[in-house]
């Protein structure tokens, strides 16, 4: 992404752990990333030359050491799993509706496990958008009700 002065925001997949050289580097106009909770390595050039960048994670993990030792704004993710966010970056949009139908398809992680952990009573309680106790296409339809009522 280098250079790219059209990006404003952008959202770090949860399967990334780490970030590299000069990979958004004068990004002039990048304003927010979210830094999911599994990135352990900045590069300290990642960011050179993004002077508006705020940087979203979660408290005790390298996003907020990496925002704090170059002087970028930290803003903490709240723990706390919001409705509808099925695959838990902290924003609510289509991507959750794309998730929770491969949920349902039975599309598994890489390591076998399912894409949403129906154990995590938290977690299941809010992507279970019509509260019947399963989910479904049903809930699918509700989130994408969600979203449109929210957006």
């Amino acid at each position: 992404f280098s250079g790219c002065n059209k990006l404003q925001k952008i959202t770090i997949p949860q399967d990334v752990t780490s970030i590299g050289n000069k990979v958004f580097y004068n990004c002039t106009n990048l304003k927010s990333i979210i830094i999911p909770k599994d990135v352990s390595f900045i590069a300290r050039d990642s960011f050179e030359n993004c002077n508006i960048l705020t940087i979203n994670g979660y408290i005790g993990t390298y996003a907020e050491t990496y925002a704090k030792e170059n002087d970028f704004e930290f803003i903490a993710i709240d723990e706390t799993i919001l409705t509808g966010d099925a695959n838990q970056d902290g924003i609510i949009n289509v991507n959750d509706v794309t998730y929770l139908q491969m949920h349902i398809a039975g599309n598994k992680n890489t390591d076998g496990s399912a894409l949403i952990d129906e154990t995590n009573k938290q977690l299941f309680d809010c992507v279970d958008m019509n509260k019947d106790g399963k989910l479904s296409v049903s809930d699918v339809t509700e989130l994408q009700i969600y979203i449109s009522n929210n957006n």
